[in-house]
């Protein structure tokens, strides 16, 4: 932004060497705009604040919730079972 806000005033003497008043006008209304903008740039680079992103909810990383689980459980459905010498790999 500061880059742009040079540039501008390298134009706007351009622009009053060459008498074309209307691009003066407009330039110095853009450089104007420019300052703003590079005042409230360094105004929010000074505030050192934090955002809070908050905690997920371990349910809804998951992709279910506890009454699910519990609804299968009471409607008689079960996990695997495993018989005797079997195991989980």
């Amino acid at each position: 932004m500061e880059e742009i806000h040079a540039n501008l005033i390298d134009r706007l003497a351009e622009a009053k060497e060459q008498g074309w008043l209307g691009e003066v006008a407009a330039i110095k209304t853009t450089i104007a705009a420019a300052a703003q903008k590079l005042e409230a740039m360094r105004t929010l680079a000074g505030q050192h604040t934090a955002t809070d992103l908050g905690m997920p909810e371990l349910r809804s990383a998951l992709g279910r919730s506890c009454s699910s689980i519990r609804s299968v459980q009471s409607a008689g459905k079960s996990g695997p079972t495993l018989g005797p010498g079997s195991a989980y790999f």
